[in-house]
């Protein structure tokens, strides 16, 4: 070739195509590892879920007495409910509770959480109005969780 050594490329088309595979399995085992997004819906419905199975487990009942337990109460429920199925997670439940005689009258107000929620934390929650009897006095109560991923 006339003397002139001859310039090479340094990707032929088909290094090009091969070094675009390995990109693309290499990003996409990176984006396979990361953490799990969490939606809004599903903290919502594990809020609700929390709420059921405080009322169905009789938590509600136990904090009728407003016996001045009731923080340590939702606290315990809340880390026992949810440090497995929701161990980075972070909760916030609070509780009041009112006496109806021939009114309404407000007997008491509990409250508790599970990790630490902040303004930022991406979180959703319910509500649930609640009813039981206690040696034949009625007592209703709303129940208001908030669950969410710490910020």
């Amino acid at each position: 070739m006339n003397g002139k050594k001859s310039k090479g490329v340094v990707f032929s088309a088909d290094a090009a195509f091969s070094a675009m595979i390995v990109a693309l399995i290499v990003f996409t085992i990176g984006y396979s590892f990361q953490a799990p997004r969490v939606s809004t819906q599903h903290l919502q419905e594990l809020a609700q879920d929390e709420l059921t199975v405080f009322d169905k487990s009789g938590v509600f009942k136990s904090l009728a007495s407003c016996s001045g337990t009731g923080d340590s109460i939702i606290s315990s429920f809340l880390q026992e409910s949810l440090s497995e199925v929701f161990p980075n997670g972070a909760a916030e439940l609070n509780v009041t509770i009112y006496e109806f005689d021939s009114s309404f009258s407000q007997e008491c107000t509990a409250n508790g959480a599970f990790g630490k929620l902040s303004p930022s934390s991406t979180a959703s929650g319910s509500k649930r109005l609640f009813y039981v009897m206690v040696n034949n006095r009625q007592f209703f109560g709303l129940a208001e969780i908030k669950v969410g991923v710490p910020a």
